[in-house]
């Protein structure tokens, strides 16, 4: 399904990774990303299993679980897999739709595609900076 790149800037922008990406950078991301509609109950993580999609929320609700414990529930704007888009390493958790949902979806070979260019790579690793300071700052106190 086509991405509406106008309306999946904002929520782009949100991510911390993508936090110091240009207007024209997030468009990007969103022309290589591709949505994902799931079933109220539809599984689109599983614990333990290797993935290498990362996923922003644009509708609906999703539960987060760890070890069969709720953790989280996601909703529009959270975001959720960015290990996978750089690493192949087990999922952390397994994710289930609690009601009709869309997300933005972006797989590690848009996402190596994207970094050809030295632009996106500065600004990726700058989001990347900020968050890892953000971080720091919080741990801090």
């Amino acid at each position: 399904m086509q991405v509406p790149v106008e309306t999946v800037r904002v929520p782009l922008k949100a991510v911390p990774m993508f936090s110091a990406l240009s207007l024209d950078q997030l468009t990007e991301v969103a022309r290589h990303s591709k949505i994902k509609k799931l079933h109220a109950g539809e599984r689109l993580l599983t614990q333990g299993e290797t993935g290498s999609e990362f996923y922003v929320v644009l509708a609906g609700s999703l539960s987060l679980t760890v070890d069969g414990k709720t953790l989280s529930t996601l909703k529009p704007g959270d975001h959720l897999g960015e290990m996978a888009l750089l690493e192949d390493i087990p999922r952390q958790a397994t994710a289930d739709a609690l009601e009709p949902s869309e997300l933005l979806a972006l797989d590690r070979h848009a996402l190596l595609e994207l970094l050809q260019s030295s632009d996106f790579s500065l600004g990726l690793l700058r989001g990347m900076a900020r968050r890892l300071r953000e971080f720091g700052e919080k741990a801090a106190r």
